[in-house]
């Protein structure tokens, strides 16, 4: 004999043994016992199919009886598809709508069986794309109805009509389960907190007056297991649901008028348990931000909800803004912003924090002038309605560091100044500065050249926050990444390999690899090593470094081009000039087209691309563009700017070696150009050049004049050196009145 959908406990054991716990269950028409009447010979056997285990359990009499079918897997999925469809099918489209449809045989059925009536017009993939497209297109493909004559002629043949049926027997028979399941179809179907289900069922013991709660719960999650509802990970504690009885939950529920109702339900439990993304509760807001992301796909229309739905969104986006997820955070934080202002008004503090977190977003996401501008129009409401916002001290910093990047130095240090004096005044000198603050203060230092003035400054901060704070706390990590720059900068590199070493390995256990912050510490560390010589693994870590910055930030971000500089100049080190061009000029355009071309960085690109091109031996182009570069950096930065020395002495060099070729092709010009290059000291501005190392130079450039062709050469005119070296290079350079080299 075969019992099949023996769904409901009623048909077979009575109305009078289904659980009735609750005075709201809906009591239904009374059912004949048919358990009774099943035999009980000791010959042949009863096979039954259910969906709910309790009612398998109550037919079998133990559960070593019950025989539970497993999801189809991906082979069983394509067995079933071929079998049903008439046309042939893409694989890997197939494989892609059997994870859409959650490898369930009814709803391939169903799909195979919409396919064969639309024909030749009638695809897989267009079968996909209206799945994907919204949920009343999925629902309105998943509730059509196919016949099956083999099926009892009352079964549904309808995904969602089937799980319906499920849906209003455990509301008859487990109404505070039924209320589980209906707020479990919110959430993002992977990884449902337990702690949140307990909470909101403790919250409402009411209604179930002396049932222990304990039991209570999981007797309600009982009933959701019994039914295939829901999957458990006792590990974890956390719930997984499919997505297609998400969406016939929902639709179920949208049926009986109860959506809105639990969808602010869910809101407001969601809202009131996730926390600002700060450090400390980082390991709950990781759980919590893929069920925001879920509740971020629908706005609210009531005036509570969108409140609710905007404190949510704030935290979420600050949350996945730490993590390095700057677009997800630019998304939430435009929609809490937007609601805030509805819900709250524009001056209220809930505005002006989820604008601050906008503008960070924005920041970091290398979207410079949205940045400023976001950050000035909330500096700028705090300042009409006369608050004192906590974040107003930090929201400064973040735009003196807008500021310094886009090259307006001078208007930076203004500002970060202001914002360090405002929260002295707010919170006095003793408390400890915000790290957005300090590391401002010292990236405007290093943009100016004051590398020892910002390692001070960073060192000292730096062991303030290590200790207030923590090691491994984002702040303190972040700092020390700064603080190995300046190493960087004064050619102290095998400390700054250490520090970098030491730095990477704690960002990725707090991080993890792929967060933009590690991928900056390693970049440090990629360039410390090519300046050390250690070409090889220096430029596979720079490749990789290059890699995920174009595939999590974007081509254009100015993390990626900085880091394209990185790798061109270690290709540059092991005389791979041509593809170090190319690289120079990506990051050249790319800065162009963001900055201009007298930001500071496209002109040290500038001065970049001028080496590459003198050691491919084109040494005109080089003249010329390193010129330029050497005239706005001096206008820019100033004479006594490194990168403004440093790209003199990159002309001087280019102008020497068009010499040298012109004329100096008789004699060992590779002895002669590491004397004329070897004459100041390539590591420190501020060098004297020796007296000995001066002679050596005139004597071989005099030997030059003297031996070289008799035609006169007119050597162009040299722009006078930086106050730091000694003398003019026509000084060094001359040697008679009518001989120039």
């Amino acid at each position: 004999m075969i019992l099949d959908n023996a769904d409901d406990a009623a048909t077979f054991f009575g109305q009078a043994q289904s659980y009735q716990r609750s005075t709201r269950s809906v009591k239904s028409s009374p059912a004949p016992s048919l358990a009774s009447f099943l035999p009980q010979a000791p010959n042949g056997c009863i096979v039954s199919t259910s969906r709910s285990e309790d009612v398998a359990f109550r037919l079998t009499g133990n559960h070593k009886n019950i025989i539970r079918l497993e999801p189809m897997d991906w082979r069983e999925g394509i067995a079933l598809l071929e079998k049903k469809l008439h046309n042939r099918f893409e694989k890997d489209v197939a494989l892609e709508l059997l994870q859409a449809l959650d490898y369930m045989p009814l709803a391939i059925t169903q799909a195979a069986a919409y396919l064969n009536r639309l024909g030749a017009r009638g695809s897989l993939l267009k079968y996909l794309e209206l799945l994907q497209k919204s949920d009343d297109i999925r629902a309105s493909l998943l509730n059509k109805e196919t016949s099956d004559l083999r099926r009892d002629e009352h079964a549904s043949n309808s995904v969602i009509i089937t799980w319906q049926i499920s849906f209003q027997r455990i509301r008859e028979a487990n109404p505070s389960a039924a209320e589980m399941l209906s707020l479990m179809s919110f959430f993002d179907r992977q990884g449902i907190p337990e702690f949140m289900l307990r909470n909101y069922a403790n919250n409402h013991q009411d209604d179930n007056e002396g049932v222990e709660p304990e039991l209570k719960f999981e007797d309600d999650l009982a009933t959701l297991r019994s039914y295939c509802l829901i999957n458990t990970d006792t590990e974890s504690h956390m719930f997984d649901m499919h997505r297609l009885v998400q969406l016939a939950t929902r639709r179920w529920l949208a049926a009986s008028g109860d959506l809105n109702f639990w969808r602010r339900k869910f809101l407001r439990i969601l809202s009131a348990e996730h926390p600002p993304g700060d450090y400390t509760y980082w390991s709950k807001c990781k759980i919590l931000l893929p069920h925001a992301e879920a509740a971020a796909m629908d706005e609210p229309t009531d005036e509570h909800s969108l409140r609710d739905w905007s404190l949510l969104l704030t935290n979420a986006a600050s949350y996945a803004s730490a993590r390095g997820r700057y677009g997800a955070a630019e998304s939430m934080a435009r929609k809490a912003m937007s609601a805030a202002e509805r819900g709250f008004g524009l001056e209220h503090p809930a505005t002006l924090k989820s604008m601050n977190i906008l503008a960070g977003a924005l920041l970091h996401d290398g979207k410079l002038k949205a940045a400023e501008e976001t950050y000035r129009r909330a500096l700028n409401i705090c300042q009409v309605s006369g608050q004192d916002h906590p974040s107003i001290p930090t929201m400064m910093g973040e735009l003196a560091l807008v500021l310094a990047y886009q090259g307006y130095f001078q208007k930076a240090e203004e500002t970060n100044e202001e914002a360090l004096k405002m929260h002295e005044k707010v919170v006095g000198k003793d408390h400890l500065a915000p790290s957005t603050i300090m590391n401002s203060m010292a990236l405007i230092l290093i943009y100016q050249g004051k590398y020892q003035v910002a390692e001070e400054t960073i060192r000292r901060h730096m062991d303030a926050y290590e200790k207030v704070l923590s090691k491994d706390h984002p702040a303190t990590l972040l700092t020390m990444n700064i603080l190995s720059w300046t190493l960087v900068y004064q050619g102290r590199y095998k400390e700054a390999e250490d520090l970098n070493r030491q730095g990477q390995n704690r960002f990725q256990n707090v991080l993890g690899r792929d967060h933009p912050a590690v991928l900056g510490i390693t970049n440090s560390l990629a360039a410390v090593l090519g300046r050390q010589g250690k070409f090889r693994a220096a430029e596979e870590m720079g490749r990789s470094v290059l890699t995920k910055y174009e595939r999590i930030l974007g081509k254009n971000h100015t993390a990626t081009l900085e880091s394209l500089i990185g790798l061109s100049t270690i290709l540059g080190g092991q005389g791979k000039y041509e593809a170090a061009e190319e690289l120079i000029r990506g990051a050249m355009e790319g800065r162009e087209k963001e900055f201009g071309k007298e930001h500071p960085d496209t002109l040290r690109s500038a001065d970049c691309l001028a080496y590459a091109l003198k050691m491919r031996g084109n040494c005109k182009a080089a003249a010329e563009i390193c010129e330029r570069a050497y005239t706005s950096l001096a206008k820019v930065l100033g004479s006594d700017h490194p990168a403004t020395v440093g790209c003199y002495r990159n002309y001087s060099s280019i102008l020497q070696d068009i010499a040298i070729l012109a004329h100096g092709h008789k004699y060992r010009l590779r002895q002669l150009v590491w004397i004329v290059r070897g004459a100041p000291d390539s590591t420190a501005a501020s060098s004297r050049t020796s007296s000995s190392r001066k002679q050596m130079l005139l004597q071989h450039l005099q030997q030059l004049a003297e031996q070289r062709a008799k035609q006169p050469f007119t050597w162009r005119r040299l722009p006078r050196l930086p106050p730091a070296f000694d003398c003019d290079a026509r000084d060094l350079l001359s040697v008679s009145d009518d001989r120039r080299v």
